[in-house]
């Protein structure tokens, strides 16, 4: 999520502000670490428009300790804000955030509390708020067993579903 206002620090795009949200922080010095060499190379190859030189010589200096910095060096480092929340009930103001993205994490929630979500984003957003999600519809199954199709669950009726189904890798 994004909150709009004057242009803001390096890697938040003019964002005054930027915040992760997720019920269960899953962030590690590791994982941190690598999104930011990830996101160097791609500039390096020319994948991606490259920022400002302060910017990437920030994100380079991130990165080049040999030792990973905590997440919350990084994070604030990066003015980033991680919210370890209910995304139902984000204690952010209302009607301050005008971009919501989420990439492969709708499909894992279940039905009733994506509503509870949306109506989150809904008292949180602006009025002229913009949502991105990426939703993988297929059966994540088929990710790691070729024996079967990404419409390999539309064959079960609901009840049966479910003994497949699990906390680990719940699909709505």
């Amino acid at each position: 999520a994004e909150e709009r206002g004057a242009p803001g620090p390096p890697f938040r795009a003019g964002a005054r502000q930027v915040f992760t949200v997720d019920n269960t922080s899953h962030l590690t010095p590791e994982h941190v670490r690598r999104t930011l060499e990830v996101f160097a190379g791609l500039v390096d190859r020319g994948e991606l428009a490259a920022p400002r030189a302060d910017r990437m010589a920030r994100l380079r200096g991130l990165c080049a300790d040999p030792r990973p910095a905590p997440v919350s060096e990084v994070m604030r480092a990066l003015d980033v804000t991680a919210l370890v929340t209910d995304a139902r009930r984000m204690r952010l103001d209302a009607g301050t955030v005008d971009l919501f993205l989420s990439n492969n994490t709708l499909e894992h929630i279940p039905g009733p509390n994506i509503e509870g979500i949306l109506r989150e984003f809904h008292r949180v957003g602006r009025a002229d708020a913009v949502m991105s999600h990426w939703i993988d519809m297929g059966d994540h199954y088929a990710n790691f067993d070729r024996s079967i199709g990404v419409y390999n669950f539309l064959k079960y009726p609901r009840p049966v579903w479910r003994l497949f189904n699990n906390d680990l890798q719940y699909q709505n």
